[in-house]
This record gives structure tokens, C-alpha cells and sequence, in this order.
């Protein structure tokens, strides 16, 4: 053991004050008092037994007041001294924290995480006041705190022990185990301690750089028997109709003896619908009908665990299977092939390219009703005309809601009438129809479409490959208002050859609303005679149900770099109203914590996907002794905590002599008080100077 060391060697001036007490001493001796008396022959002997008496209390006196004076000043100053095994002068320290999700796992009221905190304080309270440190986390790619270097500050470093937090994405213990030991290599009195929960998923196969050059204090913090229960897989499928099916798969780990437990297994999805499900196995099935369009869902497991991030997990679905699309004929007829969908019929046949595609579901617009737009992704609306203003508001919340829909104009909307209710769905007001007389000879007797405007889903048919809309011909079509009635401006992503708007796009809510300028039909363009009609029409169609957008993978890992497949800055939403921005050729968007995030684009939804935990983190179970021996050395590091470890502290270090002072002050303080007190029937005085 080496000398005694302060932490305030400051408060070491009050030892001074040890003088005062000897000061009063001196300075209180007795004084001699005369005392007539007859005869001296009975007092000599009593005289002296009372004068060695009174000598040696007045000693011990001076002695507990000055030990007194100086315990309390050694008090403040901090005494300590350092442990055998402990570096002469100051040493450095690296804390290393295990802050992966597992170390939430928790049986009673501390967690995992708690206690690896309440071992890295108890080596911080131990340390001199000379050494220097430096915390850092598991987490891979934290590497901030390596390039600031060491802080001398340990009371900034009790802080942030205290404040730190579990945080997501990947977490290598083996990996930040040999950054640290490579950083102390080659410092004097350098030291590790790494509180952990040993969970076997976060260690690599191979054996740690560097292990055994430095001094390494394992503290183990995990659950000896941990056992495990988390939601791992839910899987969505349509099932024909508007019925569907989501499979929810569980992963277990660990054991408890006893017969199978029966889990509870709940399923909520954003449109309201709710079930729950009960299986001693690892497997349960909902049926459900799913949303239109993107929407999220959650699924929880109950009893879970020992570990309870994981016994909920947020999931996003698309829709799956055949497009839902609702075909509303504005015009039927008799004559089939005069008929406003007859083409559309076509193309949507059984067998044919489209009828494998899409579930159709045809109404005339005199018996177009509110609930036929229920479960439906998609509606065409051919020269709908007015509708009524129940069926009008239902679209709207149906398209607010993610549905999209696409309006083709025709004869049944007459000049400055407009479309009644369904204006405010339209993606423009139609203002003026304009229809190019056959016969004239000063001009075609038709508008060409300008292949070069197209843009948004029609980009692709700029390169004729894809299919040559170059040759449309247009004879009847409508002038759009320059203003659309939302907040949003409607985007034209195609135009005529004289610049008129042909078909445009407004977001809605979550959906959008396509308007088609010209007929349908054969009636106003031979759009519906060209090769590409059927490439153009599945396109704006799989569009307007959301399936052409850019998507992100509708699962990934909280704390993970999310590559995003957007080509314009769009705003992602995420749990806890957070929000950020991301711009093409910046950052990768890290989701931080899981849940559902909505990416909205010129304040429009454009794509969801769900951010979760990843299922190793969710495996509890531990590293072996013999494995972190292979990992390490046997002989390389020393163990504290668990089942298996010592009892002692986390490292040899500074310790802490306060409370051995302080005992020793009361001690002082208790005699000085038996010293000073008047007994009852005595009286305090010392031996009188008698004289003849």
C-alpha cells in the first residue's frame, strides 16, 4: 500500500487547528490555591495520587481534542490510498459500457444497464484524483469519444455513466473491446473495465486484439438464466376478396422448467381493426382485411420475457395480391364498343396483361354510392359526370386516407357547370372544353402529344421502347384552371403538342388524384387504339394505388444507416413526433429508436416502413466462460459480478479512507465528551496547594 493521497488536499491547512487545543492547554494550567488547614500529616500521600491523576486526564484530553481537529480536517480533504496491484501515479482508465438493447433486459426494478452503471461509478469513487479517463459504448461507429483523447474531469464522467442510455443499431463488444485495449497500449498504468451482459450474439468468433497486454476488468451484469420471448417476423397476404391473412412468427430463448407458457398475441392495425390470438407455439395468424395502400400495424406477445423492448414490434404493409380498382362508367351504352369502358374492359380481362394485375369491380356512376369505395386502392372514374355529394366526400376520405384515383373528362360535364361535389377531388377545375372542328382546313384536325413532356410515372415513356405515345391523337379535350382548390399545385406530367395541360397530378391527404383531360374512350383521342395504351393506362393505374413510388424495405434496424431511393429532399415523420429532413446526396437517414416513420414529399405521404430491433440483441443467451476464455485468454482478464465471478469491486484502484476517518473522528468526539463530563458526586477540581 502506498502513501495516503487527497482528493482536496486544500481542506490539509485545517491541521493548524490541531495547535489550538494545545494552545489552551498551556495556557489553562492550575493555578495554585491557599486552602487554611490544621495539619498536613493526612494530605501529603492523598496529594500526590491526586496530582498524577489529574496530569494524565488533562493529557488525554488534549490528545481526543486534537485528534478530533484533526480527523475533520482530513475528512474534507479526502483520504485514500491506492490498493496493491495498483499503478504508482496516476493511471488511465477506459469505461467501457455495454449500451446494446439487451442490457435492458431487467428482473425486478434494475435492469442490466443499471447495474454495469452502478459498477463504473463504484471505479470512478475509487479512482485518485490524478488519473484520467475516457467512457465510451458498444456501439459500432461511436467513434467521437476516441478522437477527443482523455479528460481528467471524473465528475464529468460520473455524470455521463448516469445519463447514458440504451441506443440502437450494431453493437460489437469484441470489436470496441480491442479499440480500447489499442488505445492504453503503450500508456503507463493504463487500465480496462468493461461492465457487460456477455450476451453471445454481440461477440465475434475470434480472439480480441491486444487482449492481455492491458490490464482488463470484466464486470458481468447479465442474467445467469435469462429467458426471452420477442416478436420476430409478421408477414401480410392477401388472401382473395378483401380478405387477407398476417402470419406473426415469435423467437424464444432460454428455458424455465414447467409445462409450455400460453402467450397472448394482439394485433392492431392503424384503420382501427384489432385481434388477438393464443398459441403455446412459436406461430399465430390473423384474418384481417387489409388497408388500402400503405399503411402500419403493430403486433405484442404476452408474457414476453425478461427483456420488454422487444415484446412489441411495429410492421408496415403495401397492400399485396391484385390491385383493388373500382371502374365507375360515367356513360354506358348499348352499343358495346360505344361503350366508356369498353377498351378499359378489355385490357382488364381474364388472361390478359392487366386481369393479372388488378381485381376489378365495375358501377355506373346513377348508382355510385358511398360504401362502394370502401377497400378500394384504386377507382377510375370515366366521364363520371356529377356525383353525389355522400359518394363525392366518401372519395375525398378515401383518397386523404392513401387511395388514389384517376378521372377521365368527357361529354357529361358541360362548360361552367363544372363537376359539382366532385370538384374538390379533381386534381384541377375543368374550365373550357375544346373540341377541333374535322373539317378545317387552315389546321390538323388534331393536338399530337409531346413526348418529351412527359415526367413523374410517364418518364419512362419518353423512350419509345416502352411504348410510343408520340402517336396519340387528340381531337376533344378540356382546359384545366391554372389554380387546383387544395393547397398543393397540381403537376403536369404530360402535355399536348400546344402546350395544353393532357394529364395531371395533385397529392391529396396520403392519396392522389389524376386527371385525365380528354376521353377514355375513342370518342375524344384514339389513346385507346395506340399499342401503348395498355402499358400507359397499368402505369398511371399502379401509380395512382401507390405501387410505383420509390420504396424503402418496409423493415429495417433501429439505429441503422437507411438508404433512401428518393431523387427530391422529403420529410420523414417518425415515433415521438421527431422529425428530419433528407436531401439527395446527403447522410443516410438513421432511424434512432423503432416504430413506424411516414416519408412525406412536398407535404404529401410517399412511403412508410417500420424501424425495429435486431433479432440477435434479442437472443439472451450468454457467453460461455470456456468462450470468453477463447476469446480473450485465460489468463488476460479478471472477472467481478455473475454467478461465477468475485465478490470484489470492479478494479484495483484508489480506496476510499473517509469512513475510516470519520469513525476515528467519533471515537475522538466520544472521548473528549467522557474526559469533560462532571460525574455525579465529584467535583471537578484539581489538588489544592494547602499551607500551614
Amino acid at each position: 500500500m502506498d502513501l495516503l493521497s487527497f482528493a482536496r488536499p486544500g481542506f490539509l491547512w485545517g491541521l493548524l487547528g490541531i495547535g489550538l487545543p494545545i494552545l489552551i492547554h498551556l495556557l489553562g494550567r492550575r493555578q495554585v490555591r491557599t486552602v487554611p488547614i490544621g495539619t498536613l500529616r493526612f494530605l501529603e500521600r492523598a496529594q500526590a495520587r491526586a496530582a498524577a491523576r489529574w496530569r494524565l486526564r488533562r493529557l488525554l484530553l488534549l490528545l481526543a481534542r486534537a485528534a478530533a481537529l484533526g480527523c475533520l480536517a482530513l475528512l474534507f480533504a479526502g483520504p485514500g490510498c491506492r490498493e496493491e496491484g495498483a499503478a504508482a501515479g496516476p493511471a488511465t482508465w477506459v469505461l467501457l459500457l455495454d449500451t446494446s438493447p439487451s442490457m435492458a433486459a431487467a428482473r425486478g426494478a434494475a435492469s442490466c444497464l443499471d447495474r454495469a452503471k452502478e459498477a463504473l461509478v463504484a471505479v470512478l469513487d475509487r479512482a485518485d484524483p490524478r488519473d484520467r479517463f475516457l467512457l465510451v459504448t458498444t456501439r459500432e461507429g461511436d467513434e467521437a469519444p476516441w478522437r477527443r483523447g482523455f479528460t481528467a474531469d471524473a465528475a464529468g464522467i460520473r455524470r455521463a455513466v448516469r445519463a447514458s442510455e440504451i441506443s440502437y443499431g450494431v453493437h460489437r463488444a469484441d470489436r470496441a473491446l480491442g479499440r480500447a485495449l489499442r488505445l492504453l497500449e503503450g500508456t503507463e498504468g493504463g487500465r480496462a473495465v468493461f461492465a457487460t451482459d456477455l450476451q453471445a450474439s454481440a461477440w465475434g468468433p475470434e480472439r480480441v486484439p491486444g487482449a492481455g497486454r492491458v490490464p482488463l476488468r470484466l464486470v458481468d451484469v447479465g442474467l445467469p438464466d435469462a429467458v426471452n420471448v420477442w416478436v420476430e417476423r409478421v408477414e401480410e397476404a392477401a388472401s382473395g376478396g378483401e380478405a387477407g391473412t398476417v402470419a406473426v412468427r415469435l423467437g424464444t430463448s432460454g428455458t424455465r422448467p414447467g409445462p409450455a407458457a400460453r402467450r397472448t398475441v394482439r394485433l392492431r392495425l392503424d384503420d382501427g381493426q384489432a385481434a388477438a390470438a393464443f398459441t403455446s407455439g412459436t406461430e399465430a395468424t390473423f384474418r384481417v382485411r387489409p388497408p388500402a395502400g400503405v399503411h402500419a400495424g403493430e403486433v405484442s406477445v404476452e408474457p414476453g420475457g425478461d427483456l420488454a423492448l422487444d415484446d412489441r414490434a411495429a410492421f408496415v404493409g403495401r397492400g399485396s395480391g391484385k390491385v383493388r380498382l373500382l371502374l365507375v362508367n360515367g356513360d354506358p351504352r348499348g352499343f358495346e364498343i360505344r361503350d366508356e369502358l369498353f377498351f378499359v374492359r378489355r385490357a382488364l380481362a381474364p388472361g390478359a396483361r392487366l386481369g393479372e394485375r388488378f381485381e376489378a369491380r365495375e358501377v355506373g356512376a346513377a348508382e355510385l354510392s358511398a360504401r362502394d369505395f370502401d377497400g378500394v386502392e384504386v377507382a377510375l372514374l370515366a366521364n363520371p359526370g356529377p356525383v353525389s355529394p355522400a359518394a363525392a366526400a366518401r372519395l375525398r376520405e378515401r383518397v386523404e386516407a392513401g387511395m388514389g384515383v384517376l378521372v377521365s373528362s368527357g361529354d357529361r360535364w358541360k362548360a361552367g357547370e363544372g363537376a359539382g361535389a366532385l370538384a374538390e377531388v379533381l386534381a384541377a377545375p375543368l374550365r373550357d372544353r375544346i373540341a377541333i372542328p374535322p373539317n378545317d382546313p387552315s389546321r390538323k384536325p388534331y393536338e399530337g402529344l409531346d413526348a418529351e413532356s412527359l415526367s413523374g410515372p410517364l418518364a419512362p415513356f419518353r423512350d419509345r421502347t416502352a411504348g410510343d405515345l408520340s402517336r396519340v391523337r387528340v381531337w376533344t379535350y378540356w382546359i384545366p384552371e391554372a389554380r387546383a382548390p387544395g393547397p398543393l399545385p397540381a403537376q403536369v406530367i404530360g402535355r399536348l403538342d400546344n402546350g395544353a395541360p393532357l394529364l395531371l397530378d395533385r397529392a391529396l391527404g396520403r392519396g392522389h388524384t389524376l386527371l385525365l383531360t380528354t376521353t377514355i374512350d375513342r370518342d375524344g383521342a384514339d389513346l385507346c387504339l395506340q399499342p401503348a395504351f395498355i402499358p400507359w393506362l397499368e402505369r398511371v393505374l399502379l401509380y395512382a394505388a401507390g405501387r410505383l413510388r420509390p420504396r424503402v424495405a418496409p423493415w429495417v434496424a433501429a439505429g441503422a444507416p437507411v438508404a433512401f431511393p428518393y431523387r427530391s429532399e422529403v420529410a420523414v415523420e417518425g415515433p415521438g413526433a421527431r422529425r428530419a429532413a433528407w436531401s439527395p446526396g446527403g447522410p443516410a437517414f438513421v432511424p434512432p429508436v423503432p416504430g413506424v416513420y411516414r416519408v412525406r414529399e412536398a407535404g404529401s405521404p410517399v412511403d412508410a416502413f417500420a424501424a425495429g430491433i435486431e433479432p440477435a440483441e434479442s437472443d439472451l443467451t450468454r457467453l460461455t466462460r470456456a468462450g470468453l476464455d477463447s476469446r480473450l485468454g485465460p489468463e488476460s482478464y479478471d472477472a467481478a459480478g455473475g454467478p461465477a465471478g468475485s465478490s470484489r469491486s470492479a478494479a484495483a484502484g484508489r480506496r476510499d479512507l473517509s469512513g475510516r476517518v470519520a469513525a476515528a473522528l467519533l471515537a475522538a468526539l466520544a472521548l473528549e465528551a467522557l474526559l469533560s463530563a462532571r460525574w455525579p458526586g465529584r467535583r471537578r477540581a484539581g489538588p489544592a496547594e494547602v499551607a500551614p
